[in-house]
């Protein structure tokens, strides 16, 4: 049989035995890089780190600025065609059914909560509405925030158009041509 005794002593590490001697400078012990302990990241690692992602995230709120526009005009143009149907629904309950006294100051609360909507997306719409004389016809604009601008009107058409001024005007045709 065997003797377990002896196995274990033999793999014993033997307390006798000279430890390696460490490198020495004027009495003082060196550590060398490979005894070193540090397993974290250095200080400059750490900035370099930091620095890049705030590239990063400088571009991105780059790229990002020019599409929360587009989208914000977006959202307006959404909101102007709603503006259009909510102006038929008006006409219609109207007795005669005519435009006439429509803007954002009517009491329907349809067209106020449109209109207050496009200017919180920065919108600058052209109040009153421009009507015909006979209260027939109108025609509504408003300018984006690219400097575009945007019409609906009483014919059921949309245009954009990039004049500095507005085509709808008193006295004007009332159409988006």
């Amino acid at each position: 049989m065997l003797n377990f005794a002896r196995v274990r002593k033999s793999f014993r590490v033997n307390p006798r035995l000279p430890r390696r001697p460490r490198p020495q400078f004027g009495g003082r012990v060196l550590r060398s890089q490979s005894a070193s302990t540090n397993k974290g990241f250095t200080l400059i690692e750490m900035l370099v780190v930091i620095a890049i992602i705030g590239i990063l995230a400088g571009i991105i709120l780059v790229a990002l600025g020019g599409m929360r526009t587009k989208a914000k005009d977006s959202r307006i143009i959404a909101e102007m065609g709603q503006l259009r149907n909510a102006a038929m629904l008006y006409c219609h309950n109207q007795t005669p059914n005519t435009y006439s006294g429509i803007g954002c100051g009517t009491i329907s609360p349809n067209i106020k909560a449109l209109c207050d909507d496009i200017g919180l997306q920065g919108g600058t719409l052209i109040d009153p509405f421009p009507v015909s004389g006979d209260g027939q016809a109108y025609c509504v604009e408003v300018q984006l925030n690219s400097g575009k601008w945007w019409c609906v009107d009483s014919q059921g058409r949309s245009a954009r158009y990039d004049t500095t001024e507005p085509a709808c005007a008193v006295g004007g045709p009332y159409t988006c041509d």
